[in-house]
């Protein structure tokens, strides 16, 4: 009887975090793609839209594409194409259900795990709802996160079934899981440290040292598998260009920031306000003191749950949780242009929520008062959070909402502005983009971007020198970039002087081969000066490069009627 009651129990609640979930989320249902990175795994990913194909297959296997190797969350986004084609409503229902069932498979590891309902429930609601879990659920782009987040759950429940029942065949599942989830995003290679830290509680599998040698014998498959994920997220990484941006970063630098951000992101998970998909990387700004209180403080509050590790095992196992699952995307190894991001926190502050839930059921099991007390502050925080994840959730709705709300949480946040400003020129609202693009340079005037944006945007409103010069900004900050080189030499042909502009493109041209933009307009600067067999050549090239570009066609149309 007592165990129906509790099956019963465990229903409801996974029930009730799944309706949670759905309804604090489901603004996201009517989110469009994101002229965030949606393009690069969806929209204008010709494999992709192909949808689930034998050759979609083998491609997802062997890409490199957007900095990463993560065949299974290509596969996920294929199948998505074949199911919904490019409705993003379909993409956006498969990321919230497999965000509920996230939040449904961790209440299902801990409750298992630990036989505590209460506790495993709250740390299961305030994942389900917490505000800072929006970008991941509402873009697109980060399926892998949502994807390699389900494996993660998925293995801790079946580690916790191989521990109450060892065989070869479960060990074998635990590690099927942990290699599926690696294959959907590498931030998985911390979950065999997490595993030994469930190994301490709740699962208490280390009672003395022999015992506790046997626990990481145990982990050496694994942690062997997360180090070979490791070298090929450095290595995609690496040749995809993701790590250009570190390359500008002292180690000191990335040592501060990660400091610091190891606050911020317990910052927001208590206080998620301000919440913004960029928050741009400081660079040599943080000041020293910061980063030297960010460091006391650190040490101090793990030296804190050591100390507290016997009376309170949860204590240090969600404190460690938390430190360690943050430390591949803190930024000691810094990867694109941001400090932080609130994606990063997805799984890393699950242990912060062990810490709290489990915090709360001491506090409530001394008196009946205080039992009284603690479950009204649970209801009122998570009821809280879920009223802002409500909030939160309808900026993601376009890219001009998205992107305004970025700016509103970071002032001077370039990459924002530059997002922004790009919106701004696709709806051709260029005087707007123009004031975009303006102020991202006011705010990081070493942006290659922030520059050739805003030249392209004065070039849009007839500001044709000033085009000029944005883009000889952009060259002295990186002469190896082809498309200022290539702009500024669309430019100098409106101002009538080809000859100038012939150099600039040959140089872009020669920095990318494969710029149809460029080609096409050397051809135009060539015939502007009576070479028409060089002009037809790299006309015919740009078609070539880019067979749906109807200027180039139109142009070659043009040198040939002119024979």
């Amino acid at each position: 009887m007592e165990q129906r009651v509790s099956i019963k129990r465990d229903v409801a609640i996974v029930l009730i975090l799944v309706v949670a979930a759905t309804v604090a989320h489901h603004r996201v249902l009517r989110a469009e793609f994101l002229l965030h990175d949606d393009d690069l795994y969806v929209t204008d990913n010709a494999v992709v839209r192909d949808g689930l194909t034998i050759r979609g297959v083998a491609w997802a296997f062997t890409t490199g594409r957007a900095a990463n190797w993560h065949p299974v969350t290509w596969l996920s986004h294929m199948l998505d194409v074949e199911l919904f084609g490019l409705n993003f409503t379909g993409h956006h229902a498969v990321g919230l259900a497999l965000h509920a069932l996230n939040a449904a498979l961790l209440y299902a590891a801990l409750r298992y795990m630990t036989r505590a309902a209460w506790p495993s429930a709250l740390v299961a609601a305030l994942f389900a709802i917490h505000p800072i879990h929006v970008e991941t659920v509402a873009w697109v782009a980060e399926r892998k996160g949502l994807l390699s987040t389900t494996f993660w759950m998925l293995t801790m429940v079946l580690y916790a079934r191989y521990v109450n029942r060892p065989s070869r065949t479960r060990y074998g599942l635990v590690a099927l899981f942990l290699a599926l989830g690696l294959m959907a995003k590498q931030m998985l290679v911390t979950l065999p440290f997490v595993l030994l830290l469930l190994d301490c509680w709740p699962l208490e599998r280390m009672p003395d040292r022999t015992a506790l040698r046997a626990c990481l014998c145990e982990k050496i498959p694994f942690i062997a598998l997360s180090g070979v994920f490791c070298v090929v997220a450095f290595v995609a990484q690496r040749a995809g260009g993701a790590m250009e941006f570190a390359e500008t970063l002292s180690p000191a630098d990335r040592v501060a920031n990660a400091l610091v951000s190891y606050w911020r992101y317990a910052g927001k998970a208590v206080w998620p306000w301000h919440l913004s998909p960029i928050y741009p990387h400081p660079r040599d700004t943080t000041p020293l003191w910061q980063a030297a209180v960010a460091a006391i403080a650190l040490v101090s509050a793990s030296a804190g749950a050591l100390y507290f590790a016997r009376r309170r095992p949860y204590l240090a196992v969600g404190w460690l949780w938390y430190v360690g699952t943050l430390v591949p995307v803190i930024g000691l190894v810094q990867v694109s242009y941001t400090s932080m991001a609130d994606r990063y926190a997805y799984v890393p502050l699950v242990g912060l929520y062990i810490a709290v839930a489990w915090g709360l059921r001491e506090v409530a099991q001394r008196s009946t008062s205080r039992a009284v007390g603690a479950s009204v502050l649970a209801v009122l925080v998570v009821s809280a959070l879920g009223v802002l994840t409500f909030r939160q959730s309808a900026y993601w709705r376009d890219s001009e909402s998205l992107f305004r709300q970025a700016v509103r949480a970071v002032p001077d946040n370039a990459p924002a502005r530059i997002h922004l400003g790009i919106v701004y020129m696709g709806e051709n609202r260029h005087a707007e983009a123009v004031s975009q693009f303006e102020a991202a340079v006011k705010a990081d005037p070493q942006s290659v971007k922030a520059l050739t944006g805003l030249g392209a945007a004065y070039r849009s409103v007839g500001r044709l020198e000033d085009a000029v010069a944005a883009h000889e900004a952009a060259l002295r900050v990186d002469p190896n970039q082809s498309v200022p080189h290539a702009n500024i030499g669309v430019a100098l042909i409106e101002l009538d002087r080809p000859e100038r502009a012939e150099g600039h493109l040959r140089e872009a041209v020669r920095l990318d081969p494969d710029n149809a933009h460029a080609h096409l307009f050397l051809g135009v600067a060539m015939a502007r000066q009576g070479e028409h067999t060089e002009a037809k050549a790299h006309v015919r090239q740009a078609l070539r490069l880019q067979p749906d570009y109807p200027l180039a066609t139109d142009v070659l149309a043009l040198l040939e009627n002119e024979e």
